[in-house]
């Protein structure tokens, strides 16, 4: 049995001492952990006088680079600012190990309605077992969810895919009307109300934006007169409703 270390022992772990011998080789026991472990070899109970005898240090290496792993993978972001990965080779236990070679890790993205940029390869060296890649941009304001690939000459080394990432946009940059009024009756109500969106620098709706979005005349004669004016944005959407100008002009948020 195992008398110290922090892998599992498994395998072939019993033997017989005959009356006609006086020693017993059991040959297949196996250690999961990369570590100093210590064996306690224990008679059957009848045997009295055959006391329980602890080995000394034996020390396991990993084995062979057999997958990689996320060690550091974010469940949150921001859209358009910077995250870090780090990825990891590991022997089939789970033990970190070294690759044969050195081998270059390369992320993309696995699903996601944006676009991942930025630094997206990194390498695991022979004298290493892992990587961090610190700088990939993702520009969208969902769900993504990101593969990490090892270079082709590395076929031990499968590509694997992260967990779900959710990603809020970034800082309010911009007022978009996401419909825009295309004429009307002077002195009349809009037929199509305008609306005004809050994104991010890259498109993204802002939706816990809660300041009032105000909409003025930008050329033109006349006054504008709207329900409400300014309008708090639902989801970071300001419908303007009841719009009107009493003679020619034209719209700015």
């Amino acid at each position: 049995s195992k008398a110290s270390g922090g892998g599992t022992l498994s395998g072939t772990l019993t033997g017989t001492i005959p009356t006609s011998g006086n020693s017993v080789t059991i040959s297949t026991p196996v250690y999961s952990g990369a570590d100093t472990m210590t064996l306690t070899a224990t008679a059957t109970a009848g045997e009295t006088s055959l006391t329980a005898v602890t080995s000394g240090n034996i020390v396991f290496s990993a084995g062979p680079a057999a997958k990689l792993v996320y060690t550091t993978v974010p469940s949150t972001g921001t859209a358009g600012t910077a995250f870090s990965v780090t990825v990891q080779s590991q022997d089939a236990n789970g033990n970190p190990a070294n690759p044969t070679s050195n081998t270059t890790i390369t992320l993309s993205k696995a699903s996601g309605g944006g676009t991942l940029s930025g630094t997206l390869t990194g390498s695991i060296l022979t004298s290493g077992n892992s990587v961090t890649i610190s700088t990939p941009v993702y520009s969208g304001a969902d769900t993504m969810t990101l593969t990490a690939s090892a270079t082709a000459a590395e076929t031990s080394l499968t590509a694997i895919t992260s967990g779900n990432i959710v990603f809020s946009a970034g800082a309010a940059t911009q007022l978009v009307f996401t419909t825009q009024s295309t004429g009307g009756v002077a002195a009349t109500a809009f037929p199509i109300p305008p609306v005004v969106t809050v994104e991010d620098a890259n498109g993204n709706t802002l939706t816990t934006y809660s300041s009032g979005i105000t909409l003025s005349l930008n050329a033109g004669g006349g006054t504008l007169s709207c329900t409400t004016n300014p309008v708090t944005p639902s989801s970071g959407v300001a419908t303007f409703a009841g719009c009107k100008i009493s003679a020619v002009g034209m719209l700015i948020a």
